[in-house]
């Protein structure tokens, strides 16, 4: 399962109440106009990296990756829940799901009439979806059960944000909501290639999980949930030759490091990423990684195998580092 993760910025909810005037708007149905303005900008707060649009590098997400739009939208889908004390009372929504596409990123605004003095959650979640509208996360009914529809590593797609706010509409100031990612960020990234025989090159990765591992998200409540264990995945890379890796999914940060005592190979290379569902608080993770090199898939042409049987730590919107 997939997961993705960071910093993004500024949900602001604009409220009235029936007192006053808004704009020209009028209460019907003891209604009032509710403006909910959506905005995810990629920030490089939690990244290792301060430079927020170093697009194809590892460290950094699909907003930041993606310079080429044409196949890809960017989905905002909102729910709204009632609310008493900080916990839902309802678990059906009280309004039918709102859903906004966009071509490429770009801020969107939702408009919903709502009772005023009334507690409301309002969740936002923003995922990626391919042009034909295939996508990369599933929820059929509501955003209670979130689940991942792609189990593929290296695929910055599957990044993705969320939010849950609790307001009571009425009169006051406009209200920032900030979106972060359900996920955390793990990435694997070899320093040593100048050291292999020339005649090797990595072609393909497993990972297998040893850990228990998160595969459903409740954007409702910001939890986790349905957690299996032995998950394991497969990457074969693009044809990359010893000293230029441009056709790697990814070419820059560590990736584009170079041996810097002749022209054999380069030293650098991002093994795997994933998105992994995680806690606001850090978790223990435990994976095997294997990298095999161009000769296939099988014992005799593994490069390493590599049991990462310590605690490597896992934690919501953070990115890790091997």
């Amino acid at each position: 399962m997939k997961a993705k993760f960071i910093a993004l910025a500024a949900l602001v909810l604009g409220m009235v109440s029936c007192q006053q005037d808004f704009d020209g708007a009028a209460q019907v149905g003891g209604e009032v106009d509710f403006q909910l303005a959506v905005a995810a900008p990629e920030l490089a707060g939690t990244r290792a990296d301060g430079d927020s649009q170093n697009g194809h590098n590892s460290a950094f997400g699909a907003i930041d990756y993606l310079t080429d739009w044409s196949d890809v939208d960017l989905r905002y889908t909102l729910e709204v829940y009632d609310v008493k004390d900080n916990v839902v009372t309802n678990l059906t929504p009280v309004k039918d799901r709102m859903e906004k596409i966009v071509e490429e990123y770009t801020p969107v605004t939702f408009d919903l009439r709502l009772v005023p003095g009334r507690e409301y959650r309002f969740v936002v979640f923003a995922d990626f979806v391919k042009a034909d509208g295939t996508a990369f996360h599933v929820f059929d009914k509501t955003l209670q059960d979130i689940t991942l529809a792609n189990d593929a590593i290296n695929e910055e797609l599957t990044d993705a944000y969320f939010d849950y706010e609790d307001i009571t509409v009425s009169n006051s100031a406009a209200q920032d909501m900030t979106l972060t990612r359900p996920f955390g960020k793990v990435r694997v990234v070899a320093t040593d290639l100048a050291e292999l025989n020339l005649n090797v090159d990595p072609t393909a990765v497993t990972v297998t999980y040893e850990s228990e591992i998160p595969t459903a998200f409740n954007a409702v409540t910001g939890k986790v949930s349905t957690k299996v264990k032995k998950l394991s995945f497969s990457y074969d890379y693009a044809a990359i030759s010893k000293t230029d890796l441009s056709a790697h999914y990814y070419t820059e940060g560590y990736d584009s490091e170079e041996y810097k005592n002749a022209d054999e190979r380069h030293t650098h290379m991002t093994l795997f990423t994933d998105y992994i569902l995680a806690e606001e608080e850090m978790t223990p993770l435990q994976f095997t990684m294997t990298v095999y090199d161009k000769n296939g898939d099988k014992e005799e042409n593994i490069i390493k195998t590599t049991e990462f049987n310590t605690d490597i730590p896992v934690q919501r919107n953070h990115l890790t580092t091997i």
